[in-house]
């Protein structure tokens, strides 16, 4: 019943993404009728709403491909978030192809970020965001009797501790060891054959990044790095001694370098 009412929200998102552009392409087609919609913060809006989906349109129509771990992957352009300006465009990519492997039941995402671009029906755990069927939970704190064949997180991880507010004495405190209890939290609620995927831009948190660099390899059975060397935002494969000092946000807006961590239970 859970899953068919989700289908049911997902079908009516759909329905109001239709309706939506489909006012859009009437404003194109006469830009004047903006004057009759009233405040100018309003005209701003749509304004920035038209621009969005004419340069989705241009830009997915590109067919190009990145490659990690000698496996070619087409990149992911959607207007929500405009991935084409980000690291989006290479995440969603490699984490819905490994999503779509297994029975979403067996499926745990950590940070809400799938279904703002297509429908899903595994489990989702984010502490802030509201949304149809994710559990508002820190996930430190999330208690389930289910394992799962796979857990995966998109720029999620590098938020937790560093983002979040934790008062102490009516003080605001960073909580750099928090993003290892939750490493080690998600690798506890996989399967005997499970498989966890994480990814981060570099960079953003260096704390974090510190920490990962001085891991002796328990935390994770492989790690890959991509890095983005144009403008256009195009990414390839890089290696670990080559994102030395990266920036984020420079020279590119957003993640110059995704790291990308996957943990495999059959290894261990």
């Amino acid at each position: 019943m859970e899953r068919a009412a989700r289908r049911e929200r997902t079908s009516r998102r759909a329905q109001g993404v239709a309706f939506f552009e489909k006012v859009i392409r009437l404003l194109q087609r006469d830009p004047s009728k903006l004057l009759q919609i009233g405040p100018s913060f309003v005209l701003y809006k749509l304004r920035k709403a038209i621009t969005s989906p004419v340069a989705f349109r241009i830009v997915s129509r590109r067919h190009w491909y990145f490659t990690l771990n000698d496996h070619q992957y087409r990149y992911f352009y959607h207007p929500f978030n405009e991935t084409w300006r980000n690291e989006r465009c290479v995440e969603l990519p490699i984490i819905r192809e490994e999503v779509e492997k297994v029975d979403a039941e067996r499926v745990l995402e950590f940070g809400n970020v799938l279904s703002h671009y297509y429908p899903v029906y595994h489990d989702i755990v984010d502490k802030h965001e509201k949304g149809d069927g994710v559990i508002n939970s820190d996930i430190v704190d999330f208690q389930t009797p289910k394992v799962y064949d796979l857990i995966v997180s998109i720029s999620t991880i590098e938020h937790v501790g560093f983002n979040e507010e934790k008062y102490v004495q009516n003080e605001t405190v960073l909580q750099p060891e928090k993003p290892l209890h939750v490493i080690h939290k998600l690798k506890g609620m996989l399967s005997q054959k499970g498989k966890c995927i994480v990814t981060m831009p570099v960079g953003y948190n260096p704390v974090l990044d510190r920490l990962l660099e001085e891991d002796d390899g328990t935390l994770f059975t492989y790690r890959y790095y991509l890095k983005r060397i144009s403008r256009s935002n195009r990414w390839v494969e890089t290696k670990k001694e080559d994102i030395h000092n990266t920036k984020y946000g420079f020279p590119f807006l957003s993640a110059n370098v995704l790291a990308i961590y996957v943990f495999e239970c059959q290894y261990t």
